[in-house]
């Protein structure tokens, strides 16, 4: 179903250009796509099978891997950015005691979305 409460593009209007940060097997980026008329152009996901699954539905979209390697001076320009909650802040185990959810990551993160 079609949801009406955004504008839709005008015709032969530009697709933006999108990517994500953490992005998981990529709902978010289905989301970003129908809601802002974008195309998903690059992801950094580390997670090897999760990576492979997100591949599938975007073939041929370069995935930047590990963000703390990326070289962000060599990432192409964007128009929209969006992103997950990295992951590694939280066990699959409760009991088992990790680094809080203000881990390097979503730092990183952080830096990433406000440019």
């Amino acid at each position: 179903m079609r949801d009406h409460n955004h504008a839709e593009p005008q015709p032969g209007a530009r697709r933006r250009l999108a990517a994500s940060l953490f992005s998981g097997y990529g709902g978010l980026d289905l989301a970003v796509e129908a809601v802002f008329n974008a195309e998903t152009v690059w992801f950094s996901e580390n997670s090897g099978p999760v990576a492979r699954v997100f591949a599938a539905h975007w073939p041929g979209v370069p995935n930047l891997g590990d963000i703390t390697q990326i070289d962000w001076t060599d990432v192409p320009a964007i128009d929209v950015l969006a992103g997950g909650v990295p992951c590694q802040s939280y066990p699959a185990v409760p009991e088992i005691p990790i680094e809080p959810p203000e881990t390097a990551l979503t730092r990183v993160f952080g830096l990433r979305m406000s440019g």
